[in-house]
């Protein structure tokens, strides 16, 4: 059980039911690192299973990132034509056109998780771009994690959140719980 986060969960309710009505939606969790994103969101996968497949992924602090890095976490069950096209070094925009097509054509509402987007790399920021622009017309939640006091004015994922549409993004901050703060 999540303690002190009724505010975010109602918020996930609220994208949960934009999903099931078939339109898509951005969902940012954000929060300090260890406040607990991962846990929210292993939580709302549990709890929101039999509505949506999830597809989930993360990034790491490498150093030299590769190219749609956490994109290769789910692609094999997301699409083999997108498989294909990652493995061939396809372009990027018949890598974005398909990883569209793919959440077009899913017989099903699905959710991708992408936790830790203050660490990716630059073609997967721009792959977000692309989808967000997009989202209304699929039933798909993107769900994006990152640690917000780690994405300064300067940081490349500013260029994600400056394009998200208001009208299908929900931002879900992590706070401090409250009985940690009296501490």
């Amino acid at each position: 059980m999540l303690v002190e986060r009724e505010s975010a969960i109602s918020q996930f309710d609220l994208c949960v039911e934009k999903l099931a009505s078939g339109t898509g939606h951005v969902a940012l969790i954000s929060g300090e690192a260890g406040i607990g994103k991962t846990t929210f969101l292993e939580q709302m996968r549990r709890s929101y299973q039999a509505r949506a497949r999830f597809y989930w992924s993360g990034c790491g602090p490498l150093l030299t990132p590769r190219p749609f890095r956490p994109v290769h976490d789910i692609v094999a069950e997301l699409s083999t034509v997108l498989l294909e096209l990652l493995e061939n070094g396809a372009s990027t925009t018949s890598i974005y056109s398909s990883f569209y097509q793919a959440l077009e054509s899913s017989n099903e509402p699905i959710v991708l998780v992408f936790e830790d987007v203050h660490w990716t790399d630059h073609a997967t920021l721009d792959l977000f771009k692309f989808l967000v622009r997009r989202i209304a017309f699929v039933e798909c939640l993107l769900i994006i994690s990152y640690r917000d006091d780690e994405v300064g004015e300067t940081h490349p994922f500013r260029t994600v959140l400056d394009v998200l549409p208001s009208a299908h993004t929900s931002r879900i901050p992590n706070e401090p719980w409250l009985s940690n703060i009296n501490n």
